[in-house]
C-alpha cells in the first residue's frame, strides 16, 4: 500500500495557505534559477539515464550522461505570467553535449505532449552545426512526467525515442532524442531510481540514498528561500489565480470534449467488428454523418 503522499511544505500567499509540491511547476522553475541547485538538476537526469542504461545494456548506448565541467541553466521563470508560456518550464543545461530537461507536472497539458515534445525536437536540430556534428555532439531531451503517458510510453517506465528511417533504420544524422521517464512506473521499484521517483512524487519525503538526500536537502533550502522572497511569492499568487481561471474555463469544455473522444472511439471499435450503425448510434449517442465521417476516415466498410 503507498503511503500518504507528504508535500514539501506550506507557504503562505496573499490567497491563502498553499502546499508545495516537489514537482510543482512554478516551485521546480523557480529552484533552478538558483545557481546552487544547478548541479542538482544534472544529478537528476543522471540517476534516470543511469538507471535506464543499467537495465537496457547497449540498447541505451546512444543517450549519453550530463558531463561537462561548465554546466549552464535556463529557465522560464521570468516568463512564467506570459499568458503564451506560463504552464512551460524548460531547463537547458550546457555541457560536452547538450540535454533539455522537462520537468512535467502533467502528460496531457494542452497542447498534447506528443505534439510539443516534436516541436522540442526539432529546436535541438538547430543546436548542432556542422562542427558540432563532426565532433559527435548530441541533443538529448529528458522529459520526467509526473503522470504516466501511455499513448507515449505504453506500459514502461522509459521510452527513448530516436528520429530514424523507416526503411534503413538509419538515425537522423542531426542526432536528437527524447528520453521520457515516467515517475509513477519507477515508483514501485526498488532501485536508486525508484526511490528519486518516490522523493519527488512526494512519496518518501525521507530518502535513505546519500545522494538522494543531497537533492531533497536543496528542494528543502529552496522552500526556505521562497518563503522569504516577497517578489516571488507575489508572482507565486498571480500564477496561481491564472492556473486556477484555466482550470475553471477548461473544466466544462474538458468533460464535453472528453465524452465525445471516449465516443468517437468505441465507433471505431465496433465498425471494426462490423456492428450495425443502428447500434453504435445507440451507444455512442453520435449523429449518423458522425459516423459515417468516422468509417470513411478509418476506411472501413460494413
Amino acid at each position: 500500500m503507498k503511503n500518504k503522499r507528504e508535500p514539501l511544505g506550506y507557504i503562505d500567499l496573499a490567497t491563502g495557505r498553499k502546499a508545495i509540491r516537489r514537482m510543482d511547476d512554478f516551485f521546480t522553475t523557480y529552484a533552478f534559477t538558483q545557481k546552487e541547485n544547478w548541479e542538482v538538476l544534472r544529478n537528476i537526469g543522471n540517476i534516470f539515464i543511469e538507471d535506464y542504461k543499467n537495465k537496457y545494456g547497449d540498447l541505451a548506448k546512444s543517450l549519453v550522461l550530463i558531463t561537462g565541467d561548465n554546466l549552464v541553466v535556463e529557465t522560464q521563470y521570468e516568463h512564467l505570467l506570459d499568458d503564451k508560456s506560463y504552464l512551460r518550464q524548460d531547463n537547458e543545461l550546457t555541457a560536452d553535449n547538450i540535454t533539455y530537461i522537462e520537468l512535467q507536472n502533467r502528460a496531457n497539458t494542452t497542447p498534447p505532449l506528443e505534439i510539443r515534445d516534436t516541436t522540442y525536437l526539432n529546436i535541438g536540430f538547430t543546436k548542432l552545426s556542422k562542427e558540432d556534428l563532426k565532433k559527435g555532439k548530441t541533443v538529448n531531451q529528458i522529459w520526467i512526467l509526473c503522470q504516466h503517458s501511455e499513448k507515449m510510453l505504453g506500459d514502461s517506465a522509459y521510452m527513448d525515442y530516436i528520429l530514424k528511417d523507416r526503411i534503413s533504420n538509419r538515425e537522423h544524422p542531426r542526432k536528437s532524442s527524447i528520453f521520457y521517464v515516467s515517475l509513477p512506473k519507477l515508483e514501485v521499484e526498488e532501485t536508486k531510481a525508484s526511490e528519486l521517483a518516490r522523493f519527488l512524487l512526494d512519496q518518501e519525503p525521507n530518502p535513505k540514498n546519500e545522494e538522494i538526500k543531497e537533492i531533497a536537502k536543496h528542494f528543502e533550502n529552496t522552500l526556505t528561500k521562497l518563503k522569504e522572497d516577497k517578489e516571488a511569492k507575489t508572482k507565486m499568487t498571480m500564477y496561481e489565480g491564472i492556473i486556477e481561471r484555466g482550470r475553471e474555463e477548461g473544466r466544462e469544455e474538458g468533460r464535453e470534449e472528453g465524452r465525445e473522444e471516449r465516443n468517437e472511439e468505441l465507433a471505431i471499435e465496433m465498425l471494426k467488428e462490423n456492428e450495425p450503425i443502428e447500434k453504435i448510434i445507440k451507444y455512442t449517442k453520435l449523429s449518423p454523418q458522425k459516423i459515417e465521417d468516422i468509417k470513411n476516415k478509418i476506411r472501413i466498410k460494413n
